[in-house]
């Protein structure tokens, strides 16, 4: 079994908000998430999966709802880090449009709500579907904590997780894996 991050762009998808409100919606329905096409063939189904809110923001002047919503639980700066966990539930698949109808739940959550965001991918790009087991906005692990303590190990190349601001996914070594669950124990 493999471990992932998946990250999210809050310009695109209010991830941290729609998971603080996951439980209002089908939680029958899993999430979907693009994978990296190089991994099409090693990401499984049972694989664990951290789903990363990259560190921007939706446009401010649109989202009033949001930065309320982001008010009202204290945070008062933009963060990236781990915002859930959860598991890969399918093979990938090739991208032939949006894998499943998004009801007005799960729309209230994307920045772009007239679609245009798909455009840019085509059939060279993958999905697979998730489902999460633990959700943990209001206390995040932040990627600063991630790097603080990857650099106390004996490991230090922290490219993975820097990576994560130009990547959708990315595949996690063994220890790197043991380095999040570890500090998720402790959180």
């Amino acid at each position: 079994m493999n471990s992932w991050i998946f990250q999210a762009n809050p310009q695109e998808f209010m991830i941290d908000y729609f998971l603080a409100n996951y439980a209002s919606c089908d939680l029958d329905k899993p999430d979907w998430r693009i994978i990296e096409p190089k991994y099409k063939d090693i990401i499984i189904p049972g694989d664990v999966v951290y789903i990363w809110k990259a560190k921007s923001e939706p446009p401010k002047k649109q989202f009033r709802e949001y930065f309320d919503w982001i008010g009202s639980i204290g945070r008062t700066e933009k963060v990236s880090g781990i915002f859930a966990i959860g598991e890969v539930i399918s093979h990938p698949k090739q991208w032939k449009g949006v894998p499943i109808e998004e009801d007005d739940c799960i729309k209230k959550y994307r920045v772009d709500k007239t679609g245009h965001q798909w455009d840019r991918f085509t059939e060279k790009n993958y999905w697979v579907f998730c489902k999460y087991n633990k959700i943990i906005v209001r206390k995040p692990l932040l990627q600063e904590v991630i790097w603080d303590k990857v650099i106390q190990s004996n490991h230090t190349d922290l490219a993975h997780f820097k990576n994560m601001r130009q990547r959708s996914s990315i595949k996690l070594e063994s220890w790197e894996s043991k380095v999040i669950e570890s500090l998720l124990v402790k959180g």
